[in-house]
């Protein structure tokens, strides 16, 4: 080990050091070392007249970036600690996995210290290379209570609950929330801010931000808030300078010649009950608005003469030109004067902070009249509809909570209808909405799955529970009533479908088409209902038979005992089979190559069934030599 001191412009990074990956932060580093010197020697060994740095690339790029910057000169002297080169890669490969991050606590602490030594913010983020609203988020957090920084010490809280206490500065109230939630950042925040109104909230954002401090309102910051949102101190206060504000919105409406204005700072409760009254009038646009739409015209004939007349529909231009023509032609619709006598205009404060306004119908239309017959006076008033309708709630939650099977109904009503025939959820009777996660999965990846969508399964189930009054059961393979009904996979990964008939004759036919002629005598599967009893034991030992052979011997030992089975064809499959049909009609058929559901094109039933059809034997005999699957098809079929 030898310690000198070599120029900046005689060394290099090694191709030999451990990191790979280009690290960050170096603006930061190059800034504390700008500030305090370099404090860790650079490993080094040498090659030829230069040094290569193994261990302390991050310094060695900070000092570049300081040259770069013009702030030290290429003859900066470099303290270096020079190995041998074997000893070097060893000792940056020990560097980097020995070490161990600062703990956030620490951090924490060390900046507060700086800010007791009399260090301002900004001081602090220059001589760290920091931005500043960095340093007072640390400082924001070193400034808890002591408790709390142990607590986050000894990593019993974390970041965020940490982050949710600096919104006081109150020691007790600190200890307070710290206690009674612990970890739970979210009851922190909540309890530290319940006499608080939030300055993102619908209210605040209406009055804004100036015309609250001007009315001597104050606002503690949460310097970790997205968007950096805070709490307003006095909730009172937003709501007064929103009332005086809504109520100069109001005067507004009454001078445009509304005799009925309903303002309110939220939404009505019956807001969407409301029949809209919409505007009857139309003024006459300003040059400006003239000009826009004139741009607008030609701008769409542009579009569809380039498009071609006919083919502009779903174009997302045109569609779009379009858009900003409605727009600006409902910007000219006015109300009339009569419309203003007659109707209310609805406003009130909208979820942004913005004034919404709505017409509203207040005369009732009566049958085959106009807008201008006399209001029928109801039966009930709206409390008395709204308490009746209360009670029918009660009596439907009590039939419900009562009869646990209109309960199941109401319960698959709402599934169905939301996850096989895509309802939104406020169709749906119960307050519930399904939400699935998105697993689509392209086809090429799914063409050797036999794994059922949930439409399918779901659509399936439930109507097996409509008809049967029962859920379906999904069973697995060797669980099925009938073993040899089931599917199997082939050596060359080929799925086949099995299907046994009806009796005992087809269990000996399989057994030796599979070799397997000893589990004929087997007691366990002698008959139907023995196998049915062990069929975890027999499907296992049909897989290892059919996982023996290729498709191909097993399609002809299977044809050959004359069983009735068929390939599983994924679509890619199916697209590349030709497959013969034999077409309707008068006798003798003609053969076509057409795409159809597939058989096995040497079975000798095949043959028969087209024998007995009247097809031509020459013609049959033609075609399966060819290779084509037969699939007839007939009026006597």
């Amino acid at each position: 080990m030898t310690l000198q001191t070599v120029k900046l412009s005689q060394l290099r990074l090694s191709p030999l050091n451990v990191r790979r990956v280009k690290p960050k932060a170096i603006d930061q580093l190059a800034a504390d070392m700008l500030a305090h010197g370099q404090l860790q020697n650079l490993v080094v060994y040498a090659e030829g007249s230069r040094f290569e740095v193994a261990a302390g690339g991050r310094r060695y790029r900070a000092f570049k970036q300081l040259e770069k910057a013009k702030a030290i000169s290429p003859s900066h002297p470099v303290s270096v600690d020079v190995r041998d080169k074997a000893e070097a890669v060893e000792l940056s490969l020990a560097e980097n996995v020995s070490r161990e991050d600062m703990h956030v606590a620490d951090a924490v602490i060390a900046y507060g210290d700086l800010r007791t030594e009399g260090k301002s913010p900004e001081d602090i983020a220059a001589r760290f290379g920091v931005a500043l609203s960095y340093v007072k988020k640390v400082l924001r957090l070193s400034a808890l209570h002591p408790d709390a920084l142990a607590c986050l010490a000894r990593d019993q809280i974390g970041m965020e609950a940490a982050q949710a206490l600096t919104l006081t500065d109150d020691y007790d109230r600190q200890l307070e929330a710290l206690k009674r939630f612990g970890n739970s950042a979210h009851q922190i925040r909540r309890m530290l801010t319940e006499d608080k109104i939030g300055t993102n909230h619908a209210l605040f954002l209406f009055v804004g931000h100036d015309a609250y401090a001007a009315a001597g309102g104050t606002i503690t910051a949460d310097l970790f808030a997205e968007g950096g949102d805070g709490y307003a101190d006095d909730p009172e206060l937003v709501e007064t300078l929103a009332t005086v504000k809504m109520a100069e919105v109001e005067a507004g409406y009454r001078g445009e010649g509304w005799r009925d204005v309903r303002a309110s700072l939220e939404r009505p409760d019956d807001y969407y009950n409301l029949v809209t009254v919409h505007a009857e009038g139309k003024r006459e646009p300003t040059e400006a608005e003239q000009a826009e739409l004139a741009r607008i015209q030609v701008a769409a004939d542009a579009r569809l003469t380039e498009l071609g007349k006919g083919n502009q529909w779903g174009d997302g231009v045109f569609n779009g030109l379009e858009r900003e023509a409605r727009i600006l032609e409902n910007r000219l619709c006015v109300f009339t004067d009569a419309q203003k006598a007659d109707s209310a205009m609805v406003v009130f404060v909208g979820n942004g902070g913005e004034i919404e306004a709505k017409a509203i119908r207040t005369k009732r239309v009566a049958k085959g009249g106009s807008g201008d017959a006399p209001a029928i006076k109801p039966d009930y008033s709206g409390a008395m509809i709204e308490t009746l309708s209360k009670i029918k709630t009660l009596a439907v939650q009590e039939a419900v909570a009562t009869n646990p099977a209109l309960a199941l109904d109401i319960l698959l009503d709402c599934l169905v209808g939301q996850g096989i025939h895509r309802e939104p959820s406020y169709f749906s009777p119960l307050s519930l909405r399904l939400e699935g996660f998105n697993a689509a999965v392209a086809d090429d990846m799914m063409t050797m799955a036999d794994i059922a969508s949930v439409d399918e399964v779901g659509g399936s189930d439930f109507a097996i529970q409509h008809t049967r009054g029962r859920i379906a059961s999904n069973r697995a393979r060797k669980d099925v009533p009938n073993p040899l009904i089931n599917y199997f996979k082939t050596a060359d990964d080929h799925w086949i479908s099995l299907l046994q008939r009806q009796g005992e004759k087809d269990w000996p036919k399989l057994a030796r088409a599979l070799k397997v002629e000893h589990l004929v005598d087997d007691p366990r599967f002698a008959n139907n209902r023995a196998r049915r009893e062990h069929g975890s034991a027999l499907v296992p030992l049909l897989d290892e038979a059919f996982a023996a052979r290729p498709l191909s011997e097993i399609a002809t030992a299977l044809d050959a005992e004359e069983m009735i089975w068929a390939p599983m064809l994924t679509p890619a499959a199916l697209a590349r089979r030709t497959v013969l049909a034999i077409t309707s009609g008068s006798p003798p058929w003609k053969p076509q190559a057409t795409l159809a559901a597939p058989t096995v094109a040497s079975s000798a039933g095949t043959r028969s069934i087209h024998w007995k059809l009247g097809t031509q034997l020459g013609a049959s005999r033609a075609t399966f030599a060819a290779g084509f699957a037969g699939v007839p098809v007939c009026n006597a079929l």
